[in-house]
């Protein structure tokens, strides 16, 4: 159920839409060719206006901090949240893992093309980190306007300012 509480907002990548319901956010949209700018709020409640600032902090390079508590995954099947859950808890910024990897660390040893699907899916790109997930022969794919190049510059971000 799609909820009417929407935001959009401008960031160096592009612009980023929020959807909530409840004070949980439901949906987290990376720019794509067309985000709706009607219906648009700039009335957000304190957890929603945190996660944005997390979101503008996380893409200019700054610590931020997201919580997964914040999330409402009760639209995910079991398998998406326990994926999920893996990444966000397990894979630390500026690390990659394949799909096989993340697939065997989650308990689900065999089901690499599912979590393939699962980070295609993923209703909260940069809080659950899927651009962490990587074919076992290229960066794979990005489910947002820049595709591979957006992936990558994700990646390197996180590498130059949190590996050291």
């Amino acid at each position: 159920m799609e909820s009417n509480n929407y935001h959009i907002f401008n960031t160096k990548i592009g612009p980023i839409a929020l959807r909530w319901a409840n004070n949980k956010l439901t949906k987290l949209t990376l720019p794509k060719k067309y985000l709706r700018k009607q219906n648009s709020t700039n009335l957000l409640p304190s957890t929603i206006e945190n996660i944005k600032l997390n979101i503008l902090k996380f893409i200019n390079g700054e610590k931020s901090k997201f919580s997964i508590s914040d999330l409402d995954l009760s639209t995910q099947t079991d398998f998406q949240r326990d994926i999920y859950n893996c990444l966000f808890k397990k894979i630390k910024r500026g690390k990659t893992i394949t799909y096989g990897e993340l697939s065997k660390l989650a308990n689900y040893p065999k089901a690499a093309q599912a979590v393939g699907t699962a980070m295609k899916n993923n209703p909260f790109p940069l809080i659950i980190p899927c651009h962490r997930v990587t074919r076992f022969d290229d960066i794979g794919e990005f489910n947002a306007k820049g595709g591979k190049v957006l992936k990558k510059f994700l990646i390197d971000l996180e590498k130059e300012k949190y590996v050291s």
